[in-house]
């Protein structure tokens, strides 16, 4: 299986680095999953229980869930290429100039000085296990409004603000959450390639080499970041200065436990209720109190029965869910609905305005971010950047079509 898994990744990976083609979230989501199924490449994957290091070979049913979402994810490249949508070939780049950057940081810098000043150095020292008991809806919004400020910034060329964004997003990856940092930044590399219409990748191999790199970074940067924190010792301090230390950032980042979580699940055919799958009515309004919805993470379904020595959370994997719930032909079910859905993106991103820097947030989440939650996770986190940025877009209409019109018929009033 492992000879296919390499052959179906040989063949997109060839597809998209040579195809002149836009770059978009099936582009996205194809790169992603080279990071998020690297552990596929080794055969292996693994977690930590303490200093122990739990190694396991990766089943052949694993392999044939990855081996399912590439080649659906190449059928449907390959079909929205074919498209009437890919004969746009460029998107359409709308100069668009709104308030709601100025609005977004304004709401997030104040969120974030309100956080320092009731927490004081709690903000700096705690873990962030700890401090989210103590400003976990203040953070949530503080993080979510950067980054929607930073991404409406670059579209809109508000470079103080972008600057200004990203350093809120700094204090949050000091803080030990790298989540809005990274998917803002993600959303922003993917707006600019997007805008460069239809090319090869292969000729911008010096940026795809930086882009490597930086992913790479952003393993390297939690263990920096905690040394940082909380002192460096002398034994962290002499790892920092070992091969070692590099090497086994990369075979024991995230991805080697999402796939564990993945393999220990398909291995010992761990299931849930159905019922499970109604979280989805979460997405829309009042649906969880009309229906008493109290479905659970599926975190605390899987992580006590699988690994009941892991005392950290081990976040989640969305494969593992849909398997649990149903097996290959759940999984297969969801990998379809999941495409439609990028699909669909694909197309509303060619004539979105002033959404089209929420539409990339979503589908950036959509692409990049979905490999390691679950489906109730992934629901609330789209759930509240999309309404935050409704809210926004709502004011930002009456700011523009409502304050300004009686201002400008005040001063024609008054000249009269």
């Amino acid at each position: 299986m492992i000879f296919l898994f390499y052959l179906v990744n040989f063949i997109g990976l060839s597809y998209f680095l040579f195809k002149k083609r836009t770059f978009d979230f099936f582009s996205l989501t194809f790169f992603s999953q080279l990071i998020y199924f690297i552990p596929g490449f080794f055969g292996t994957t693994n977690y930590m229980i303490g200093r122990d290091i739990i190694e396991d070979t990766i089943v052949d049913g694993t392999y044939v869930i990855l081996i399912l979402f590439t080649i659906f994810l190449l059928l449907f490249t390959f079909i929205y290429d074919h498209s009437k949508f890919s004969s746009y070939g460029e998107n359409k780049i709308y100069k668009v100039n709104s308030i709601i950057s100025e609005m977004m940081i304004a709401i997030s810098l104040v969120t974030l000085v309100s956080i320092i000043s009731t927490n004081g150095l709690l903000f700096f020292i705690l873990e962030k296990k700890d401090l989210m008991e103590y400003v976990s809806s203040n953070l949530l919004l503080m993080e979510t409004t950067a980054s929607i400020a930073v991404v409406v910034a670059f579209l809109e060329k508000k470079k103080l603000i972008l600057l200004l964004g990203f350093g809120i997003l700094f204090i949050d990856i000091f803080i030990g959450f790298r989540f809005a940092f990274v998917i803002s930044l993600v959303a922003i590399l993917f707006i600019y390639t997007n805008n460069l219409g239809k090319i090869r990748l292969v000729s911008f191999w010096k940026f795809g080499l930086f882009m490597v790199f930086l992913a790479y970074v952003v393993i390297l940067l939690k263990q920096f970041l905690y040394g940082f924190k909380f002192g460096f010792s002398d034994y962290s301090l002499q790892q920092f200065q070992t091969l070692a230390f590099y090497k086994n950032a990369l075979i024991h980042s995230e991805p080697f436990i999402i796939m564990s979580i993945l393999n220990e699940v398909v291995k010992n055919n761990f299931t849930i209720q159905l019922d499970n799958i109604l979280v989805i009515l979460k997405m829309f309004p009042f649906m969880e109190s009309i229906f008493s919805l109290k479905t659970p993470d599926y975190n605390q379904l899987f992580q006590p029965a699988l690994f009941p020595y892991v005392i950290y959370g081990m976040a989640n994997s969305i494969f593992a869910q849909f398997f649990s719930m149903g097996g290959y032909l759940f999984v297969v079910w969801f990998i379809f609905l999941y495409f439609c859905i990028l699909f669909l993106g694909n197309s509303y991103l060619l004539y979105s305005k002033y959404s089209k820097s929420i539409v990339v947030l979503l589908f950036s989440m959509q692409a990049f971010y979905i490999y390691r939650n679950d489906l109730l996770y992934q629901i609330t986190l789209e759930k509240k950047y999309l309404v935050i940025f409704l809210i926004a877009l709502l004011l930002n209409y009456l700011f523009k079509n409502v304050v300004i019109e009686l201002s400008k018929k005040r001063v024609i009033s008054n000249e009269k």
